[in-house]
C-alpha cells in the first residue's frame, strides 16, 4: 500500500496525492479527525500516538478518507516532512474557525499535541458529548460503536486486540482507522441538525466545548498523592477488615453475610429483591442499608458500618490511587462529560468523586490527606454549600427558606428542625437533613419507612408534614413532573435539557434532576471564571470534586486568593432577560474556601 497516495470512495476516482488530499483537508468545510496509539496512557507519556485519520468531502470526488501512519513500531510509516505538513494542515484549519470532528475530543486534542507538538486550538465538534445533550438516555454507553449503529445504522469494523496494538503496522489497521474518521465525520453531519432543534448548537455546546478543554488542562496537570500515607491507610484497613470478619463470624462483604447480619440478626427490612426473589444487597439496595445503619444502635451495626467504611476506603481510595498513579507521582483522573443523567461530571481511572465531603470516621478522615499540593505550594477547596437545595428553593421561591439561605448567620437544617419537629435537638437537625435529601431526590414514603425504620402511616405522616411546611416545593416538584410526563424533558436554567425515557415512573424525580443538573452548571460555569480569571502558575485548578473545586496555590499567596476564588464561586448568573436583567437567581450561593484537608 502506498501510503503518499489515498483512494476515494469511487474506484473510478483516480489517486489523489497526499499534498492534495492535505489541501483538501484544511479547505474543507467538516472534517472528520481520529487517533491510533500503543494505549490510552498518553498524558503521562507511557503511551503515544503513531497515526491520524482524516475523512471530509472533497468538492470534486465525494466523501474522501485516508489513514496517516507517523510512530509504527512495525511496517510502512510516512517521512517526517508528512508529519510536519499534516501539522501545519491542522494549525491552518483551526485558524480558518472551520470544525474539526471528534468523538472524544479531550483524547484526540491531547493525542494531536503528543504527535504533531502544538495544541489545536480550533473548533471542535465532539459527537460523544453531543450524543449526551441530545438525549441523555440512549445510546446507553455513547461510544462510537453504539453511537454508529443509532444514528448511522452502520456496524463498525472489529477493531484488533488491545494487546496488540503496540505492534500494529499501519497496513493491518488502515481500514479500521480510516473508518473511524469516516464515522466521525458523518455523525457530526448527522447529529448537527439535532443540536439545532433543541437549541443546543448555539447556547450550549460553546460552554460545553470549553468545559471539555478545561477538564483537558486539569487531566494534563495532575495531582500529587502522599504515596506513604496511602500504603498506610491502605494496610490498616486491610487488617481491620479482616478483625471485624473473624468477630462476626462471617463475612459482612458478601451477599450471604449481608443477609445474614442485616435481616436475621438486625431485623432490617428487605428494600429490594433480585429476580429470583432473593433480597438484593447492589448498589441501591446498600445506599437505603447504609441510611439506616447510620440510625442502628447496636454493636452488629457498628462493626457492619466499620467494615463497609474500610471497604469502600481502601478499595476505591487508597488502593485505586497507588494503582492509577502516573510515574511522575500525580494522580490523572479522567473527567466524563457525558456518564450521567443529570449532567454532572463524573470522573473513572480512579473515580474522585467518592472522596468524602468531610469525615471524622476512622476509615475515612485521611482520604482527602491523600492528596497534596507540590512543595512550596498548598491545596485549597471551594466548596458550594448546600447548593442543590439552594437552587431548588429559588426555583420555588421558598420563602421560609430563601431567607435562612440569604442570611450567614443562620443554618438551615437548625431552623428547619425548629419548624417541622417545634424544638431543636442535634438527633432531630440529623433526622431533618437525612428527611430533607431524601424527599429532595425523589424518594417516597416508602424510602423513608425504610431509612427511619417507623411504619408506614408515620413516614406518611412527616412526608405530608415536611410539604405542607414547604408547600412552594412541593407545587413545584409536581409542576416539573408534569412537564416531563407531558414533554420527555426538562429544561434546565443553562439551556440543556434532562430527557426521560420512562416519565410515568421516572417524572417523580425531575424536581431533583433540575436541581441536580441546575447544580453541576453552576459549578462548570465557576470552572470557567476561574479559569479566565485567576489560573496561572500560582494558583492552579486541579480536580473538581462533588459541589467543590481544587486550587494548588502558592503558600505565600494563600491569602490573596482564597477572597478570590469564593469571589468567583458565588458570583452566579443566570441569562439575563427583560424581566431579571442581571440573571439574579433569589438566593446566595455560599461558597466556603478552606485547606483542602481540613
Amino acid at each position: 500500500m502506498d501510503f503518499n497516495q489515498v483512494l476515494t470512495e469511487d474506484p473510478r476516482h483516480p489517486f489523489l496525492p497526499l499534498s492534495d488530499f492535505l489541501k483538501g483537508a484544511e479547505e474543507a468545510e467538516v472534517l472528520g479527525n481520529d487517533y491510533e496509539g500503543t494505549g490510552l496512557h498518553i498524558y503521562d507519556g507511557r503511551d503515544f500516538i503513531y497515526g491520524t485519520s482524516l475523512a471530509y468531502y472533497h468538492p470534486h470526488l465525494g466523501r474522501v478518507a485516508h489513514y496517516l501512519p507517523f510512530k509504527h513500531n512495525f511496517g510502512v510509516n510516512l517521512e517526517h516532512r508528512s508529519l510536519e505538513a499534516f501539522r501545519d494542515t491542522m494549525v491552518a484549519r483551526a485558524a480558518s474557525g472551520k470544525p474539526t470532528t471528534t468523538h472524544n475530543g479531550q483524547y484526540d486534542l491531547q493525542a494531536f499535541r503528543s504527535l504533531a507538538g502544538v495544541d489545536y486550538e480550533g473548533e471542535l465538534w465532539d459527537t460523544l458529548v453531543w450524543s449526551q445533550l441530545i438525549n441523555e438516555n440512549q445510546p446507553f454507553s455513547k461510544s462510537l460503536d453504539t453511537c454508529a449503529k443509532m444514528y448511522l445504522d452502520i456496524q463498525k469494523i472489529e477493531k484488533p486486540p488491545a494487546n496488540t496494538w503496540k505492534y500494529q503496522a499501519a497496513e493491518n489497521i488502515y481500514t479500521y482507522a480510516r473508518q473511524d474518521a469516516i464515522l466521525h465525520l458523518e455523525l457530526a453531519l448527522k447529529m448537527k441538525p439535532l443540536m439545532e432543534a433543541e437549541k443546543l448548537f448555539d447556547r450550549v455546546w460553546p460552554q460545553k466545548q470549553k468545559t471539555l478543554r478545561i477538564l483537558l488542562e486539569m487531566k494534563r496537570r495532575g495531582v500529587l498523592v502522599n504515596t506513604e500515607l496511602c500504603e498506610r491507610e491502605y494496610s490498616i484497613g486491610v487488617h481491620i477488615m479482616d478483625e471485624i470478619t473473624e468477630a462476626l463470624g462471617i463475612n459482612p462483604g458478601s451477599p450471604l453475610g449481608l443477609k445474614k447480619l442485616l435481616i436475621d440478626e438486625l431485623g432490617l427490612p428487605v428494600v429490594k429483591v433480585t429476580p429470583n426473589g432473593a433480597p438484593s444487597f447492589d448498589k441501591e439496595a446498600m445506599e437505603i442499608y447504609d441510611e439506616m445503619l447510620e440510625l442502628v444502635d447496636d454493636p452488629t451495626a457498628a462493626y457492619v458500618r466499620e467494615y463497609r467504611g474500610y471497604q469502600k476506603a481502601t478499595s476505591s481510595c487508597y488502593r485505586a490511587y497507588l494503582d492509577k498513579l502516573s510515574p511522575d507521582g500525580r494522580l490523572r483522573t479522567s473527567y466524563n462529560q457525558h456518564r450521567t443523567k443529570t449532567g454532572r461530571l463524573s470522573s473513572s481511572d480512579p473515580n474522585l468523586q467518592q472522596i468524602p465531603r468531610q469525615s471524622n470516621k476512622d476509615w475515612s478522615r485521611n482520604v482527602k490527606r491523600s492528596f497534596v499540593g507540590k512543595p512550596g505550594y498548598v491545596l485549597l477547596e471551594g466548596d458550594y454549600s448546600q447548593l442543590e437545595f439552594r437552587l431548588g428553593a429559588a426555583y420555588a421561591g421558598e420563602m421560609r427558606l430563601l431567607e435562612i439561605f440569604n442570611d450567614d448567620s443562620r443554618d438551615v437544617f437548625t431552623e428547619m428542625t425548629k419548624q417541622l419537629e417545634g424544638e431543636f435537638t442535634e438527633e432531630g437537625r440529623y433526622r431533618t437533613k437525612t428527611k430533607t435529601y431524601t424527599i429532595q431526590y425523589g424518594g417516597g414514603v416508602k424510602r423513608l419507612e425504610h431509612v427511619f425504620r417507623i411504619p408506614y402511616a408515620k413516614a406518611l405522616e412527616q412526608k405530608q408534614n415536611f410539604e405542607a411546611t414547604y408547600a412552594n416545593m412541593k407545587k413545584t416538584s409536581d409542576h416539573v413532573a408534569a412537564v416531563a410526563k407531558r414533554k420527555k424533558k426538562v429544561p434546565l436554567w443553562s439551556g440543556r435539557y434532562r430527557h426521560f425515557a420512562f416519565p410515568k415512573t421516572e417524572a417523580h424525580k425531575a424536581f431533583n434532576s433540575v436541581m441536580q443538573g441546575g447544580a453541576a452548571d453552576i459549578v462548570e460555569f465557576a470552572m470557567h471564571r476561574a479559569f479566565d480569571q485567576i489560573d496561572n502558575e500560582d494558583c492552579r485548578l486541579l480536580m473538581q470534586v462533588h459541589d467543590s473545586l481544587v486550587f494548588e496555590v502558592r503558600e505565600d499567596l494563600v491569602d490573596v486568593y482564597k477572597p478570590q476564588i469564593k469571589e468567583i464561586m458565588e458570583d452566579v448568573r443566570g441569562p439575563a432577560s427583560e424581566a431579571n436583567p442581571t440573571g439574579d437567581f433569589g438566593v446566595k450561593f455560599k461558597v466556603d474556601v478552606h485547606s483542602w484537608a481540613k
